[in-house]
């Protein structure tokens, strides 16, 4: 769109928010973090390092302790189990009881369409990983379920990053990749006028995706923030990409925040927690350095060198 007037350009409120998030987390190295404890679990322990003469060898120990326990926490599958055992008074059980079994019924349907026992063992790894992962539960208007979403820890940010409990946040920002065209859709279905779709522009903001492939994308994308707030009891939401508003204030008609987060362990005054990778890793990078020692010892002496007086 060469008839945009540089002047007209302003980043929208929801992209100064983000804005903020984004520094916030880059001084607190998430970004780092997240891509070095998922290149340590992944086994590239060796990131940038230049030798001659010998391959970079390494224990990965990371990878095997985050395996056991997850698969210690995830070996039992789930289910949601609705009972009517706490009913008083006989005429109401068997009605109650037969409430519950379709309830259960219904509930195994969802459980086994959206994929959850996979779902949880996900979020399980990828807090294990990085100390939290995150659950966007949305509704599927033509199915009539609920569906969820696993977030990775880059991909929503919260008004207090000191507070671990979601709901009590004043907003939630959730940010997605998506192609140009895929946005200037979603815009349409929010029936932003024709004009305002060149406002939606490629970027290559890829510096805040989680893990090294997602750095390099195919397709022109943008960035879409979604804002999630309180106002008059129930949560609303409003949509942007930077210069481009797609949609001011929605109320969803619900009372909780469409997330749930598992951090791996609590961290005082983090609302992030703490993964079983970060504090390991120089550990890890000790025991394939002495590795690498003892290879590069018995190289130089383990077989006969030629001497000669020339």
């Amino acid at each position: 769109g060469g008839t945009m007037d540089e002047k007209e350009i302003i980043e929208t409120d929801i992209w100064t928010l983000y804005n903020k998030s984004v520094m916030y987390a880059r001084k607190n190295n998430y970004f780092t973090d997240v891509d070095r404890c998922n290149n340590f679990y992944n086994g590239d322990q060796w990131e940038g390092l230049l030798i001659e003469g010998i391959e970079p060898v390494q224990l990965n120990f990371i990878q095997p302790i985050v395996n056991y326990k997850v698969n210690r926490i995830t070996k039992n599958l789930r289910a949601i189990n609705y009972s009517a055992d706490n009913v008083e008074g006989t005429e109401f059980r068997a009605t109650s009881k037969k409430v519950c079994d379709l309830f259960n019924q219904r509930a195994a349907r969802v459980w086994e369409r959206d994929q959850l026992d996979h779902k949880i063992k996900k979020i399980v790894r990828q807090s294990a990983i990085n100390g939290e992962s995150v659950l966007y539960i949305t509704y599927n208007e033509e199915q009539k379920d609920p569906e969820n979403e696993v977030l990775n820890k880059l991909d929503i940010y919260y008004e207090n990053e000191n507070e671990p409990d979601i709901q009590r946040q004043a907003y939630i920002l959730a940010k997605q990749r998506m192609s140009v065209y895929e946005a200037k859709k979603l815009a349409r279905e929010y029936e932003v006028e024709e004009k305002k779709l060149d406002y939606i522009i490629g970027d290559e903001d890829t510096l805040e995706e989680a893990g090294e492939s997602a750095k390099d994308e195919v397709s022109n994308m943008v960035t879409v923030v979604t804002k999630f707030y309180k106002k008059d009891d129930t949560i609303h939401f409003s949509k942007g990409t930077r210069y481009c508003t797609i949609c001011e204030d929605k109320d969803m008609g619900i009372t909780l925040y469409p997330f749930a987060h598992m951090l791996w362990s609590e961290k005082e005054g983090s609302a992030r927690g703490e993964g079983e990778v970060r504090t390991i890793i120089p550990a890890q990078i000790e025991v394939n350095k002495t590795s690498m020692r003892r290879l590069l010892t018995a190289k130089n002496i383990a077989y006969p060198q030629k001497v000669y007086n020339k």
